[in-house]
């Protein structure tokens, strides 16, 4: 639960006959700490003024003590997201999208708002957000109920705590409502190679090269890990690199540009790969990276890196 306002003190030093100022340096003086006052009501807003864009990025909260990993999750249906921690996952909790405990009795809940709730309850602590609207029972759990603001349109937030959870949950869901985040629903990206064959001349050897990447794309679009691991230098290199087959994202690759074979005065040969990363959350990136090759002893060129 978020604390409430420290109570003030009042220090004082030795005996004196004039009163100390509340700012004193004098040798034997302390100053005055003026006690703190409680934030009036629905003076803090929980969230921003602009909801921000899902960038790809998460971060971590701090639950009963350790720190712990957050990533984004998406809301089924609706724009929107939270940082869920990863001792967390999402359900569906009445029909309606959720994240929370394991056992799915701590949750936060997003919904569109459809009609305005009455609520005669109210946590002292939460009264100080302007989204807070006050809360409800439901079994053993309180419902805390907030309305938020986003591109326009409102939504709300419900968060659900166990009395034994209440207290080291909350300021984690708290912090959740507060990191929402705003991703539009795209449609999906068709994975596969999509590129313009750049020019290599004529020379066998610069073609094999070609295919070797040509190879490799079609393999991470396709999932396909034999055929990945066919085009690399060697074993260890495949498994150093299989993160790329290996993954729930959908790859879109859109250009192939020829760096050089070899590249400039060096020893190997190198591709620019353009391409779409949708991850299974939805969220869909403008990604690059640079494969190189380098030629064995039977002067075949295989993959050496991705990066």
């Amino acid at each position: 639960m978020p604390p409430d306002a420290a109570q003030g003190a009042v220090h004082t030093g030795e005996a004196s006959t004039s009163e100390p100022s509340p700012t004193a340096t004098a040798k034997g003086r302390r100053a005055i700490v003026q006690a703190t006052d409680q934030p009036a009501d629905r003076s803090i807003a929980l969230m921003q003024a602009d909801v921000p864009e899902y960038s790809g990025s998460g971060k971590s909260y701090i639950i009963e003590g350790e720190e712990v990993s957050a990533d984004f999750s998406a809301h089924r249906t609706l724009p929107l997201g939270v940082l869920m921690p990863e001792t967390m996952k999402r359900f569906e909790a009445g029909g309606v999208t959720a994240w929370g405990t394991a056992d799915e009795q701590n949750f936060i809940s997003l919904f569109a708002e459809e009609a305005k709730l009455s609520l005669t309850n109210s946590d002292a602590g939460l009264l100080r957000y302007k989204e807070y609207m006050g809360n409800y029972r439901t079994g053993n759990a309180t419902v805390d109920v907030f309305s938020v603001e986003m591109k326009g349109k409102r939504y709300i937030a419900e968060i659900h705590t166990m009395a034994e959870q209440r207290e080291h949950l909350l300021p984690v869901f708290i912090n959740m409502l507060k990191d929402l985040q705003y991703m539009e629903k795209k449609a999906p990206i068709v994975p596969g190679v999509f590129v313009q064959i750049p020019d290599v001349g004529n020379s066998a050897e610069h073609k094999q090269v070609l295919q070797e990447v040509m190879d490799c794309l079609e393999a991470i679009a396709s999932k396909n890990k034999e055929q990945f691991s066919a085009t690399m230098s060697s074993p260890t290199t495949a498994e150093r690199l299989l993160s790329f087959v290996e993954n729930s994202s959908t790859y879109h690759f859109y250009k192939l540009t020829l760096m050089g074979i070899p590249f400039k005065d060096e020893k190997w040969a190198g591709f620019q790969v353009d391409y779409y990363l949708m991850d299974d959350e939805g969220y869909i990136a403008d990604r690059g990276f640079t494969i190189v090759l380098l030629t064995g002893k039977q002067g075949v060129w295989k993959i050496e890196d991705i990066d």
